[in-house]
């Protein structure tokens, strides 16, 4: 993942908590229908539903559960 394991991290991470993923092996995309928390540099959020696509780097919160932080953090379009 190009990530550091100790030290001080660099570029955007995203942190996503949830349950019952479906990993798609074949895109490499990953999608869940159960609850998910997410935290960035920026801020938190969370959603009942995503998708994360390693392709476009985007992940999609479906139905925000949070809706002033998720509103805020990803708006209608995906964060990146």
């Amino acid at each position: 993942m190009g990530v550091a394991a100790e030290g001080a991290q660099h570029g955007r991470l995203l942190k996503i908590h949830t349950s019952g993923v479906h990993f798609d092996k074949d895109s490499g995309r990953a999608t869940t229908d159960r609850a998910a928390e997410f935290e960035f540099d920026q801020g938190t959020g969370s959603a009942t539903g995503a998708e994360y696509d390693p392709d476009t780097r985007q992940f999609a919160p479906a139905e925000p559960g949070d809706p002033g932080l998720a509103r805020q953090d990803c708006g209608a379009s995906p964060c990146t």
